[in-house]
């Protein structure tokens, strides 16, 4: 999506403002600094709004907005960063290149459409802390205590999603369930055409929870993170990808200089992957 004039102004307007910033550290005039430095704050902010508003307003053009909008999945945003040598500060560079991803409530507001499907959202949100929570031997008692205490709108406090998933077969009906009601498109035979499978289930159920604070705890994600889980998933099944894994790799090591030897002799460099 080509940046609209809007963008384009704002981030001169942050290129002029790192400018001033480099200026006044070569003065060493902290008060300009610290003013600069906020403004580029506040202009950063716009740009992502106006980043925003201008794809919102691309898919809200489009025969299906939120089709749209999955696809497109995000929008860009600026960054500035402070570059030192050690502990001192040396300059302020622009980060031109990140990106944020959609918030697909936002555009069905944006383009007046139900957002109904919301508080489904977050009554599967609640399904899958329970479910954890059984998962990790939590008594009954205990679990009792997370269905009153766990924060959910209202509105979705009154949602059925029918009960606890306990396979991995119900947690793919579950998810089932929410995308109907966010994107449906018939595929002849009265079901959708956009189908979760079993590796959205893996995918979901990997980044839902991670190590929590206290000991021998586990968090789960709040609505927001779940909301965006969705939208990764419906991305992946609209657009016919697949999952990736990120690990620590190895990398070539630099060969160390081989030993004195005789004319004759030969030397064999080895290669191997080191810890990135």
């Amino acid at each position: 999506m080509t940046m609209s004039r809007q963008c384009v102004e704002i981030k001169d307007q942050i290129i002029s403002l790192i400018d001033t910033y480099n200026e006044a550290l070569k003065e060493k005039n902290l008060d300009n600094m610290t003013a600069a430095e906020k403004a580029l704050k506040d202009a950063e902010a716009e740009f992502a709004a106006q980043s925003q508003n201008d794809l919102f307003s691309a898919c809200k053009q489009t025969e299906n907005p939120i089709l749209e909008g999955i696809k497109l999945y995000t929008y860009p945003i600026l960054r500035h960063k402070i570059i030192r040598d050690g502990e001192i500060i040396t300059g302020m560079e622009l980060v031109d290149d990140r990106e944020k991803q959609i918030d697909l409530v936002k555009l069905c507001k944006f383009c007046g459409l139900p957002t109904l499907w919301a508080y489904k959202v977050e009554k599967a949100g609640e399904l899958l802390c329970i479910r954890a929570a059984k998962e990790l031997g939590m008594t009954t008692d205990e679990i009792k205590r997370i269905a009153k205490t766990y924060r959910m709108a209202k509105a979705a406090e009154e949602v059925d999603l029918g009960g606890t998933p306990t396979s991995n077969t119900q947690i793919c009906k579950l998810v089932q369930k929410v995308i109907d009601e966010i994107l449906f498109v018939d595929d002849g035979e009265g079901k959708n055409t956009y189908k979760a499978n079993s590796h959205d289930v893996a995918y979901l159920l990997m980044c839902y929870t991670k190590r929590g604070r206290k000991q021998l705890s586990v968090t789960v994600a709040k609505a927001n993170f779940l909301h965006g889980l969705i939208v990764d998933i419906l991305h992946r099944i609209t657009c016919g990808l697949k999952y990736g894994l990120e690990y620590q790799m190895v990398k070539e090591e630099k060969a160390e200089p081989a030993p004195a030897a005789a004319p004759e002799a030969e030397t064999m460099v080895v290669t191997r992957e080191e810890a990135a």
